[in-house]
């Protein structure tokens, strides 16, 4: 089991020398197409439900439960990986559900594309986006929160 963790890391940290992960706006947020191949390339390893390869977005997927211990076991084996994973848990506590996410991951992909931004700035970016971020996000205080959110822990 361990080997195929190794196998698996040590292929997703080549492909990540190789490739320098570019996000582009989409519909629900930002978007990278490699990313999505990744997740098809550990399916049925630690997730299950994207071999078919036409997941919609905002459908869940699976988490392979047979192999929760295994990961538990190698993330507190590796000290980065267990900073990642405690510092990404923290980020996302209280903000799993769909709505959270897609708000943190466009306003950080703002924030990213011009880090002098201001929470103006990115109010009307993230409702310029597209008619349904302007319906969706039109508040400007879910602006705030994301902003301050992020910049919390950055």
């Amino acid at each position: 089991m361990r080997n195929q963790y190794q196998y698996i890391c040590n292929q997703y940290d080549t492909y990540l020398s190789l490739v320098i992960l570019r996000y582009q706006k989409y519909i629900y947020g930002p978007y990278n197409d490699q990313v999505r191949h990744m997740l098809y390339g550990i399916d049925g390893a630690y997730i299950r439900g994207f071999a078919d390869k036409d997941k919609k977005p905002f459908e869940p997927f699976d988490v392979n439960r047979e192999r929760i211990q295994e990961v538990k076991s190698l993330v507190e084996g590796d000290l980065l990986l267990k900073d990642i994973v405690t510092k990404t848990s923290e980020f996302l506590s209280d903000n799993w559900d769909d709505f959270s996410l897609e708000l943190l991951s466009s306003i950080d992909f703002l924030m990213n594309e011009d880090p002098s931004a201001t929470v103006d700035e990115l109010y009307e970016r993230l409702c310029g986006w597209n008619a349904r971020k302007g319906c969706l996000f039109g508040d400007k205080s879910l602006t705030i929160f994301a902003y301050e959110h992020i910049l919390s822990f950055s």
